[in-house]
């Protein structure tokens, strides 16, 4: 004996499935084997790839080819939520990025989403 799933209840597996699925988060470090202290921390210069970029007048500057960005940041914050975490606090990033003013790095942070209040606040990745 043969079951026929009707196309009415087709649609409702498939709209459970896309409601549940959760995206498998592959852990990039243990595939190659890189320990966190493998990782070069610090901003990246989008111009000649020098790490790191000095934090100077609201901005980030290379001290190798003299190229200024403002939003170098974002793709070092994107990095740590690929490499290492997928949440990151204040303190973090400011080591992560060898940045020292916790206001500074809160500004940076406004962008992503916040969770906790105070001490215990941190930051996500977007969609996450």
């Amino acid at each position: 004996m043969n079951e026929v799933i009707t196309e009415k209840e087709m649609t409702k597996m498939k709209k459970t499935i896309l409601k549940n699925h959760e995206e498998n988060e592959l852990d990039i470090c243990s595939a190659y084997g890189v320990t966190r202290n493998d990782i070069m921390t610090g901003v990246r210069c989008e111009n000649c790839h020098y790490i790191p970029m000095k934090r100077i007048y609201a901005s980030w500057l290379c001290i190798k080819c003299n190229t200024s960005s403002k939003y170098a940041h974002l793709n070092a914050i994107l990095d740590y939520f690929l490499l290492i975490d997928k949440h990151i606090t204040n303190r973090e990033l400011r080591n992560f990025i060898h940045l020292s003013s916790r206001t500074t790095a809160y500004k940076l942070l406004k962008e992503f989403q916040m969770n906790g209040e105070r001490k215990s606040a941190f930051y996500c990745k977007p969609g996450q």
